[in-house]
């Protein structure tokens, strides 16, 4: 089983899903989406279709991820902020989603 199944499932310490997960990939995703909000306008849709459609996808797998996780820490303060923290990650991820559907920049 591959890290990636392994935090789905729930198997991971929550720490290596924050950090390796969501901190590590920021900076490469804004960066992308600074080239993306630069170029939108002359790309073609489909392109900024499926940018906008795997960034979301990550969230949402991140989101649940970091939500199963959630249990695999020492103290229980982290238990708790890992679960806040992924219930905003996917209310902003189902926000996104939204506005993906509708269509709206």
């Amino acid at each position: 089983m591959n890290w990636i199944d392994r935090t789905y499932t729930g198997q991971e310490r929550l720490w290596k899903v924050f950090w390796v997960g969501y901190v590590v990939p920021l900076l490469p995703l804004t960066i992308a989406f600074g080239i993306f909000k630069e170029t939108a306008a002359s790309a073609p849709s489909w392109i900024s279709f499926v940018f906008v459609t795997t960034v979301i996808l990550y969230q949402a797998w991140l989101a649940i991820a970091m939500w199963r996780c959630a249990p695999n820490v020492k103290r229980r303060t982290f238990f708790f902020l890992g679960r806040m923290f992924a219930v905003f990650m996917g209310l902003m991820t189902l926000a996104a989603a939204l506005q993906l559907i509708k269509g709206a920049p």
